[in-house]
């Protein structure tokens, strides 16, 4: 009978020992998950037949008349970006400028970014306004924090370009021109 009570506390013993050693093992684990967040500065301009503006004076049909197209607008084209920015540079601008050629004599170009049609997602940027383009970069878009304005035509800012002439005599016939105009997109 001894060794019976004995065998029975033994195998008791066993047992709560078992059910010590599977309670204390581990019911959990863990482990880390590294996020990286890259910044972000993409720029591109949208159109439905490409990118190019075509601006063209019509000379006059009559004696003592001025040119027809002096004063032309242009709205074709798009302005898209994304952007992730970072609190050491918390906000990015977009930049403009002519980058090759040179504006015929007697004309001034100028050109305005359209706020954001409602496309995309986050803070994009404000449109400064009219900006008459020169070699020099100009501000046209500010304060982009981490957003994006959506990709193609009809998406993101809508430019707006308008050629006009400034001064009638300085007006060349041989004075041609292909322009290359530059968005930058940076802090």
């Amino acid at each position: 009978m001894l060794l019976h009570s004995f065998r029975r506390a033994s195998r008791l013993y066993s047992f709560a020992l078992f059910l010590f050693i599977f309670n204390s093992s581990n019911t959990t684990a863990q482990h880390n998950t590294s996020v990286t967040i890259p910044e972000v500065a993409l720029i591109s301009v949208q159109g439905v037949s490409g990118t190019t503006v075509y601006f063209g004076l019509t000379g006059p049909t009559e004696a003592g008349l001025g040119f027809e197209g002096g004063n032309q607008f242009d709205s074709t084209l798009w302005l898209n970006y994304s952007s992730v920015v970072g609190t050491s540079k918390p906000k990015k601008d977009v930049y403009v400028s002519i980058s090759s050629g040179n504006l015929p004599g007697g004309f001034t170009l100028s050109v305005k970014a359209a706020p954001n049609n409602g496309n995309g997602n986050g803070n994009v940027g404000t449109s400064i306004g009219w900006i008459t383009l020169t070699s020099s970069d100009q501000k046209i878009i500010e304060n982009i924090r981490t957003g994006y304005t959506d990709k193609g035509n009809g998406k993101g800012h809508r430019l707006i370009y308008h050629l006009e002439i400034d001064n009638i005599g300085d007006v060349d016939a041989d004075d041609q021109a292909t322009l290359q105009i530059t968005y930058t997109i940076s802090d």
